[in-house]
């Protein structure tokens, strides 16, 4: 069967604002580059922390690198920098960031980050084709902007605690009441909200407020392939998701499987993906129509 999977394009755009112009300004990356102060920046929300779910917690990754910029005096720097990559996989973060601060600037610093490192960049836009696995979700959707608990009068001597805060929705779906036969298998599950909703998408995010706006490209239906997990034997799937947040008042369910499709629709879902937020939302398949799936791949309703 031909399938679909929908790629969301997910840019976070860096508005740094000049006190004066009042006009936006391009931050570049320019890791490898800085021969200043290396700084060393620690996690402190841990419940919001990044970017594997293992069951219980969701952590940060060994390998992740995080793009780091910071303000002298209200002013915006116009480099980025990216840190190291995090040694290992844990509940909190601790990493060092190379950057073109001189040991003795003196002036209010204050610092801002953005995860992954890849999103924050002004000339591209990073694929992110959603794929959750058995017991985690798609990272590299998975956007997060911090910003350090403190102001600084220089360059500091120690540890730089960061807050940090999604600026997309977890969707934690559970479809209930499956009938699949024993040798079915799940492949992709694809949501279609009202028209009005944004599921996917970019978006232009001012890194000091966290605050986003769409920018194109965005759309009210995701196709996720979940060809890796499994309905258990009550009948019960769970399947995590990244999306942008939105309110959805319908929403439209499309389980296929290795021998169907089931469909059910929900015209009052009437609910909110809210940001930073872990969206926990249960749908009865028992009513959903069940679609058989003939060699010539063309869907006939059975009902």
């Amino acid at each position: 069967m031909n399938r679909t999977i929908f790629r969301s394009a997910i840019a976070v755009l860096l508005a740094a604002f000049a006190v004066l112009s009042c006009q936006k300004e391009e931050i570049s990356p320019e890791a490898g580059k800085a021969d200043g102060a290396v700084l060393m920046f620690t996690s402190e929300d841990a419940g919001s922390t990044k970017t594997e779910w293992d069951g219980s917690t969701i952590l940060w990754s060994a390998g992740d690198a995080i793009s780091m910029a910071y303000t002298l005096d209200g002013v915006w720097n116009k480099s980025l920098y990216a840190s190291e990559p995090l040694a290992e996989s844990a509940s909190a973060a601790g990493f060092a960031v190379s950057t073109g601060l001189a040991s003795d600037t003196n002036g209010k610093l204050s610092f801002y980050g953005v995860d992954p490192a890849g999103s924050a960049d002004f000339s591209t836009a990073p694929s992110s084709h959603q794929i959750p696995g058995t017991d985690t979700y798609d990272k590299t959707a998975d956007v997060m902007v911090a910003r350090s608990a403190l102001d600084y009068k220089g360059v500091p001597q120690g540890e730089i605690p960061m807050y940090w805060e999604r600026v997309v929705a977890h969707a934690d779906l559970t479809l209930s009441n499956l009938a699949l036969s024993a040798d079915e298998t799940v492949q992709t599950l694809t949501l279609v909200a009202d028209s009005e909703s944004d599921l996917t998408g970019r978006f232009a995010l001012d890194i000091a407020t966290a605050e986003y706006s769409p920018a194109g490209q965005n759309a009210n239906t995701v196709t996720l392939d979940i060809s890796g997990l499994s309905a258990s034997a009550a009948g019960t799937l769970n399947v995590w998701a990244v999306m942008m947040p939105c309110s959805i008042a319908s929403l439209k369910v499309e389980l296929t499987t290795s021998k169907a499709v089931y469909v059910r629709e929900i015209e009052t879902f009437d609910s909110e993906l809210a940001a930073n937020t872990r969206n926990v939302f249960t749908i009865d398949m028992t009513s959903a129509r069940k679609l058989t799936l003939p060699e010539d791949n063309d869907a006939i309703d059975t009902e």
